[in-house]
Order: structure tokens, then sequence, then C-alpha cells
């Protein structure tokens, strides 16, 4: 069986200068079999080498790990990204204004849904074939009033729209401060938190819906 690293007998050499835990120690001293960490530069802040996404490497074993690494937070760490993720925010980021900037453009209908035909766009099918709104009418209508700030006529308009309008906004602001800056702004979710965000966004719009057809 392999030893834990509080039974292992360290001396002063056996410690990675960089790392802030003197549980851990370098990879030869271990029975783990990892390597050690190369040094870049001993008289920095962080002399150990940096991984492919920017995130410095003190030891590589996730079961030493402290949550602090070469004086940098695990928390920033994780918010630092590659230069391929740089250029998929840029891109995610010029995706995403599209919907933004013809909102902008458009002027929401006074009828709370149908703001889409101003692009040229059919009427809703669900409309048009039973009388009654689906799910998403309302949604380019919300998208218009939220952008230009008439919020209580986008809630009017369709709920889970102007969360959705809401959230695309703040996405653009995060994804542009991550292309420009390489690192993820503190305040954006993560993917599971995206993924909560989506699922929120989607209730919301489903319960509005309901409520529409109960009171219409």
């Amino acid at each position: 069986m392999r030893k834990q690293a509080s039974e292992i007998n360290l001396g002063p050499d056996d410690v990675s200068p960089g790392c802030s835990d003197p549980r851990i120690p370098l990879a030869p001293r271990l029975a783990s079999g990892y390597p050690p960490p190369e040094p870049l530069n001993r008289s920095s802040a962080n002399p150990f080498r940096v991984s492919e996404g920017g995130e410095p490497l003190c030891h590589p074993d996730p079961r030493f790990l402290n949550g602090n690494c070469g004086g940098i937070a695990r928390g920033d760490r994780l918010r630092v990204v590659s230069a391929r993720g740089r250029l998929r925010a840029a891109a995610t980021a010029a995706a995403l204004l599209v919907p933004l900037v013809v909102a902008c453009r458009l002027e929401p209908n006074a009828s709370g849904f149908g703001t889409h035909q101003q692009l040229g766009l059919p009427p809703c099918t669900m409309v048009a074939l039973f009388g009654v709104r689906c799910p998403t009418c309302g949604m380019t209508t919300s998208w218009a009033a939220v952008v230009h700030g008439r919020l209580l006529e986008g809630l009017a308009a369709n709920a889970g729209g102007v969360l959705l309008a809401l959230a695309a906004i703040a996405s653009e602001v995060a994804l542009t401060s991550t292309a420009c800056l390489g690192r993820r702004p503190r305040w954006f979710p993560d993917t599971n938190g995206l993924a909560w965000g989506g699922t929120v966004i989607a209730v919301v719009t489903l319960v509005d819906w309901l409520i529409r057809l109960a009171f219409r």
C-alpha cells in the first residue's frame, strides 16, 4: 500500500518551494510516480512551469492539492483561459452580439408578441392554427423591450425572454472581457452555473406560458 503524504518523513529539501502546503513533496520522493514540477524561474512568485491553459502546475496529483499553489489561489487559476479559449470567447461574443443588435432595431409590438414579423418572418403557427400562444411567443418582443430599457413591457410579453435577454447581455460583457484579458470574470458562472441558469430560464418560460393559458 502507498504511504500517505503525512506518513513520509520530509526534509527541508523535500518540499516544493512554490507550494504553500508543506505536505506536498516533490514527486520522486513519493510512491505515486508523478513527475516533479519543472522550475521556470525560482526568483519569481511562481517558480513552476505553466500549463497550456495558463495554470501553474505545483503538483499534478489532486490528492495533495490544498487549493493554493505557487501563491495563486485555485479559484484564480481556474479563471485563466488559454489563447484558444480567448478565441472561442471572442467568437461566441461576436455571435451573441447579432441578436442583441437586431433586437435594438426592433420596436416591441404593443400586443406583446409578433415583433418578429418586422423581420419578414411569418406569424406564430400555433397562434394561426389554434388561437393560443406558444411558450416562445413574446420572446422577440421581450428582447426588444429589454434592450430599449422597458423591463415591465418585456415581462408583460414573456418573463423567460426577459431573463434570457439579461443573461445574453451579461454573457456578452463577460465573454468580451475574457477575450480581451484572458481571465474569466469572478461573477460569471462556470459550465455548471450556466446549465442551472438555462434550466431556470426554461422553467420560468414554461410556467409563464401555463399561467397565460390559464388566465387568457
